[in-house]
């Protein structure tokens, strides 16, 4: 390939958060160990070398593809809960730079995703994209999701009304917050309060 060779290309892919998401197979002719290690430190997805089998190739795409369905499956259920991110990877960071801004912001109603897409220099269609494949969720599901969280945590404390929570964190529709909460943790706001106060 002229100017990047295929290790400085998975590196650039990997490193790019519009497109780190996607899966890297390395296909080389090099196929000593340092080699193959090499290709898993430039953060290649899977290391064949040549000459490949098709029907071990194909496995390989087919493996890749059905962990990647099995972690957002996992990562659906899992709970991105505020300040609690722990990152190392460009999508780690990413999603922990999301819930920092998005924390910036949990009391103004106004703060949308065309705001939160700007904030992070990603388009709304890619930050959609990249938020779909790594939690199964749209950039708008992601800041309520947060919000909801974050208003969880605040009726945990018991120092809160419902309605002070609200507004607290961005929400200027009582009923909608209502509504979204009991979705998210299916119990209303007053009766989740009820609960982790009475059983903390």
């Amino acid at each position: 390939m002229p100017k990047l060779n295929g290790l400085e290309l998975c590196e650039k892919i990997k490193s790019d958060e519009t497109i780190s998401h996607i899966p890297v197979i390395l296909l080389s002719a090099k196929s000593e160990q340092e080699d193959i290690i090499m290709g898993y430190k430039y953060k290649a997805d899977m290391y064949c070398t040549k000459p490949f089998n098709n029907d071990i190739l194909r496995e390989m795409v087919r493996s890749i593809l059905d962990n990647r369905l099995r972690v957002n499956k996992f990562k659906s259920m899992i709970e991105v809960t505020p300040s609690e991110v722990t990152t190392t990877s460009t999508d780690e960071k990413l999603i922990k730079k999301l819930i920092t801004i998005v924390e910036e912001n949990i009391n103004n109603s106004e703060f949308k995703v065309d705001e939160l897409s700007e904030q992070v220099g990603l388009t709304t269609i890619i930050l959609n994209k990249k938020l779909k494949v790594l939690l199964n969720t749209t950039a708008n599901g992601f800041i309520r999701s947060i919000r909801l969280k974050r208003a969880a945590q605040l009726l945990k404390t018991g120092n809160y009304t419902v309605s002070e929570v609200t507004f607290d964190v961005g929400f200027s529709d009582p009923k909608y917050f209502r509504d979204c909460f009991k979705k998210e943790f299916g119990v209303s706001p007053a009766k989740y309060k009820e609960e982790n106060i009475s059983n903390p």
